[in-house]
């Protein structure tokens, strides 16, 4: 969606370009197959306009794939940054769909009185009280989110030390290109 027009219109080339290389890979084989003659190649602007489609199409395409690859880069370093940016300041933590804890960042351990590593790979219900871990409500919880749904208000979690901590954020479901839910991404503050 925020590709440059110069791209699109490049791309657009690109893909001429590779149709263009195709006809002539089946004009090559229907004159080996005998069924185009060969005073088909005879005719001079013919083979003007396969010189000319060469010429101009082959290096468009590699501009066009080349300024896709910019584009790519950019918006990838754009997220990135992005990222960065909620990171430094939120509560940030991955979890897998059945809520085991696949990374948190520094800003929820310290809230919640853990190091990194000692909530990393256990559940996500040894931050909430043993009432919350055990109900329906919790289990509906993760029902949610694994199916695509996101979950946003605030939270009451507890620290190590079983002190309650309020946190007001959300849990976004990650999709992958099928649509299904391969993460859950909590930002809070």
């Amino acid at each position: 969606n925020r590709l440059r027009w110069q791209t699109k219109l490049a791309a657009f080339l690109a893909v001429a370009t590779i149709l263009d290389i195709c006809s002539g890979i089946i004009t090559f084989m229907l004159l080996q197959a005998g069924l185009l003659e060969e005073s088909f190649f005879t005719n001079m602007m013919t083979l003007e306009m396969i010189n000319y489609a060469c010429l101009v199409f082959i290096p468009t395409a590699i501009v066009a794939i080349k300024m896709v690859i910019q584009d790519l880069k950019a918006a990838h370093k754009l997220t990135s940054e992005r990222l960065k940016a909620i990171n430094r300041s939120g509560f940030v933590a991955g979890l897998d769909t059945n809520g085991i804890i696949l990374d948190a960042n520094e800003n929820l351990a310290y809230f919640l009185e853990y190091t990194v590593d000692e909530i990393k790979g256990k559940h996500h219900k040894i931050l909430c009280t043993k009432e919350y871990a055990t109900s329906i409500e919790y289990q509906q919880f993760w029902k949610l989110l694994a199916g695509g749904k996101f979950v946003t208000g605030t939270f009451e979690r507890r620290s190590k030390y079983k002190e309650s901590r309020w946190l007001m954020g959300s849990y976004n479901p990650i999709l992958d290109t099928r649509g299904d839910v391969v993460e859950i991404l909590k930002i809070a503050s």
